[in-house]
């Protein structure tokens, strides 16, 4: 009895070839050796005749199984094509593959979106929401108020923030519905899901207005429902919160107040202005568009609305009680809490410290890992760090010879130089920044504050003092400014007092000679005050300029 034959399904076309190479060098017929390999692979395996030309190739020398490699179609892709598409591309941000397919219709939409999503590298992505599109003056705004917030902080200290009070006003609901993250259930993978329905806040709701500093809640206060704020109710609060802030705060009146409230209507209506006038109160800017500049919006209210989500009040009285009981609970820790300061790693390892995105708007994202936070733009708290001023150096003088930025924010900006005192490279382009910024602003706000910028600089590092002692000569002599003239009599004392070694004999002789030719008696009593900050230093000696004679005049000598 013949055995069966057993079948081999899905051969490989090397491995028949090889087949007929084996079977023709035992002399077997082609004939005979397609019949043998259709029985055992397949009647679709191959045909008669390409056996047939196998064995000739074989007969005639071939020893390879493989099929020869062949060069195929050209491609249609070529660099030229490549940049048609990213210039369409660059046209309409919005395209669709057949409105590309339109504009190229010998190319086929494969290979447009080969070049699209390979060559190009583009991704369709959904723009990011942001409740207003701020324009350049409303970002330079942001910059300066933060800047401005963060300089005088570093200046003053904690002072500073024992004297800030702010508050805000904001509606709080019978029901507010909890967030997604407060309905977050712990469950196993093969739990049902529960669903959630969307849940509209309650119509019946009230204001509350807050007041607060760093210690707790100073002022709490609800309007009667239907009723919102306005520029009247608004000064009966004022006079509230002042009252309150005696009671609670002995001696803070004294030390004076710097309210920090949004640019809401009834906070900057007239009679409003008039009454924090009367009380001799400082109000800090608040830049327009910026709810998360705001301490009650993003700290205090957040917290209390989640604080509410979920909880249903029959009442106005049970929802007062609740927030009013919800004040009293949080400790002092909560008003006083201060993001944790950037680690020093983050600063000085670039490895770690990635500036992701540096804007008008001044902030730029440190991102370690998963965690991204969010660093305010400037130098007054992080001067000292080398990398962070030499990433934002350039930048800073961008923004300040942009037409965008206003005056004020350009002074702002000026006056951070001062603690770019790093090394001696970034002292160099502080140095060559601000010269070179000189001759192209000559207004007086400009060169004044520039000079003393310098001056500060110079006398941080003491590297720069000659040179600047030459400048504020050259600008003492040729600007026809006394303002001008005054301010830099003023920083040259500075550098007097700071490094008077470094001056040289000829500063000296200028600063005399000048005393004798000006006619302005101020001008003359603030170079002698220069002098004097001379006089007093060990170097004092090298100025003896005439064999023996005092350099100084006389009456520089009785001023003394």
């Amino acid at each position: 009895m013949a055995s069966k034959v057993l079948t081999i399904s899905s051969p490989a076309d090397c491995e028949i070839r090889a087949v007929i190479k084996f079977l023709n060098a035992r002399n077997v017929k082609p004939a005979e050796i397609y019949r043998q390999v259709t029985e055992v692979y397949g009647e679709y395996a191959i045909s008669d005749g390409m056996v047939r030309k196998w064995v000739r190739m074989f007969n005639a020398g071939r020893t390879n199984v493989h099929a020869e490699a062949r060069s195929g179609r050209p491609s249609v892709v070529t660099d030229d094509l490549v940049r048609k598409v990213d210039e369409a591309i660059h046209e309409n941000r919005r395209f669709t593959m057949t409105t590309l397919s339109e504009a190229f219709p010998q190319i086929s939409r494969t290979v447009l979106f080969e070049i699209v999503s390979d060559r190009l590298n583009y991704r369709k992505l959904c723009s990011r929401w942001v409740p207003k599109m701020l324009t350049d003056v409303h970002k330079t705004k942001r910059l300066g108020s933060a800047l401005t917030f963060l300089t005088r902080y570093s200046d003053e200290g904690e002072n500073f923030l024992n004297q800030i009070v702010t508050g805000d006003e904001t509606w709080v609901c019978h029901f507010t519905p909890e967030s997604k993250q407060q309905s977050m259930e712990w469950r196993h993978t093969h739990s049902p899901k529960k669903q959630k329905f969307k849940v509209t806040m309650s119509s019946q709701k009230i204001m509350c207005t807050v007041f607060w500093d760093r210690k707790g809640v100073l002022l709490t206060e609800f309007l009667p429902r239907g009723e919102t704020i306005n520029a009247a109710r608004y000064c009966e609060t004022l006079t509230k919160l002042r009252r309150a802030i005696q009671n609670k705060r002995r001696g803070m009146l004294s030390k004076g107040i710097v309210l920090l409230h949004d640019n809401a209507r009834p906070h900057t209506a007239g009679v409003t202005q008039s009454l924090i006038r009367q009380f001799h109160w400082e109000q800090f800017d608040h830049p327009p568009y910026s709810p998360d500049l705001a301490p009650s919006d993003y700290h205090l209210f957040l917290h209390m609305k989640h604080e509410l989500g979920g909880k249903r009040f029959g009442s106005d009285d049970d929802m007062k009680n609740a927030v009013e009981s919800w004040l009293l609970k949080l400790a002092g820790s909560f008003f006083d809490d201060e993001p944790a300061a950037l680690p020093a790693d983050r600063v000085e390892n670039t490895s770690v410290f990635e500036v992701v995105e540096i804007g008008l708007a001044g902030p730029l994202y440190a991102k370690h890992g998963d965690r991204v936070r969010l660093v305010l733009f400037t130098c007054a708290l992080y001067s000292r760090k080398k990398t962070f001023a030499s990433n934002i150096c350039a930048k800073i003088g961008e923004m300040i010879q942009g037409l965008a930025t206003p005056v004020e924010i350009k002074l702002q900006l000026l006056s951070i130089f001062q603690h770019m005192h790093h090394d001696a490279q970034t002292i160099a382009q502080v140095w060559k920044l601000c010269t070179s910024l000189l001759p192209d602003y000559p207004s007086q706000q400009f060169v004044v504050c520039t000079l003393h910028t310098l001056t500060e600089l110079a006398a941080a590092s003491v590297t720069h003092i000659p040179e600047q002692v030459d400048l504020l000569i050259s600008y003492l002599k040729e600007d026809g400014r006394v303002c001008v003239k005054m301010n830099a009599l003023k920083d040259m004392e500075k550098l007097a007092k700071r490094g008077a070694h470094l001056w040289s004999t000829s500063n000296v002789n200028e600063l005399v000679n000048y005393t004798i030719e000006t006619l302005y008696i101020s001008l003359k009593c603030e170079i002698f005050s220069v002098m004097v900050a001379l006089a007093h230093s060990v170097a004092v000696d090298k100025f003896d300029l005439s064999g023996g004679k005092p350099v100084f005049p006389s009456t520089v000598r009785l001023r003394t």
